[in-house]
């Protein structure tokens, strides 16, 4: 099964960008839950911390590899052939839980 790959523009530019129809595959993907601490948990943590770290998250997603042998899951089709992707892409609805 491959997913319908396209292009859309981008409201602000004009510009196209590709994308992935995963409607299908998400409809057979058991679901990640990560629960996250709620911002006063984590507040309370901090105190007395005298060390922070600043993480650049811009393009994050495209540092998540996916796991050998699954990339066929999010496999897409173009005229050029079938490619199946070594990391995460949107439209996969494991990607925020695990990101």
């Amino acid at each position: 099964m491959a997913s319908l790959f396209f292009f859309v523009a981008k409201k602000e530019k004009g510009t196209l960008r590709p994308t992935q129809d995963y409607r299908e595959l998400n409809k057979g993907t058991i679901k990640n839950a990560y629960p996250l601490l709620l911002i006063l948990e984590l507040l309370d943590k901090l105190k007395g911390a005298k060390v922070f770290m600043k993480l650049d998250l811009r393009n994050g997603y495209n540092n998540m590899w996916i796991k050998d042998g699954d990339q066929w899951k999010a496999a897409f089709k173009m005229n050029q052939g079938l490619f199946e992707p070594t990391v995460m892409f949107f439209g996969l609805s494991n990607s925020p839980a695990t990101f």
